[in-house]
């Protein structure tokens, strides 16, 4: 744990209408100021539905979420985002959007935020968080560069949370990204 309790999801179990199995279900996950978290798994696995419940977008069918301190949502589509210039390509407009956060806020929550960019814009945008050490940033992700650099890894498995922990640990005993 880095700083303070910014986001606590605590035994959720949600699923979306007319589905009989659960999007996701949780123990007790907390996110806290400073921590670099990637939520990685296949798609389907939950990871945007635990961005969607942390941020309060959607509330749990069971289960408590908790937040602190002000946030920041970064779509996976631009065209979701309110963007002020929508010219140029998805690429354009996707680097457009993660150039001009200010990283003011408490805590930053991104899905896919660096799917079609090119290497030296993911570096960039790397570099960007880690130049505000104080920001929990909390990223769903399949780019091998931020489950990388993220300090913590999320891990989902059809719903459920399969592992939870350093970076490192996670990288050491999987498979998918030696």
């Amino acid at each position: 744990k880095t700083g303070r309790f910014l986001n606590q999801i605590e035994n959720v179990q949600h699923r979306y209408p007319l589905q009989t199995r659960y999007a996701l279900v949780t123990g007790k996950l907390s996110f806290h100021q400073g921590e670099r978290i990637a939520i990685v798994g296949a798609n389907g696995s939950g990871k945007s539905t635990l961005l969607r419940l942390a941020l309060g977008v959607e509330r749990p069918l069971y289960g408590k979420v908790r937040r602190a301190g002000e946030m920041h949502y970064v779509p996976a589509h631009p065209m979701l985002a309110p963007l002020d210039d929508r010219s140029g390509s998805f690429t354009t407009q996707k680097k457009r959007l993660l150039d001009g956060i200010e990283w003011s806020k408490d805590s930053y929550y991104f899905d896919e935020p660096t799917a079609g960019l090119d290497d030296s814009a993911r570096m960039a945008f790397v570099a960007s968080w880690k130049q505000n050490p104080t920001n929990l940033i909390v990223m769903a992700t399949h780019d091998p560069v931020l489950i990388r650099a993220a300090q913590r890894i999320i891990y989902l498995v059809h719903g459920e949370v399969a592992f939870d922990g350093p970076t490192k640990h996670f990288l050491q005993e999987s498979r998918l990204f030696v």
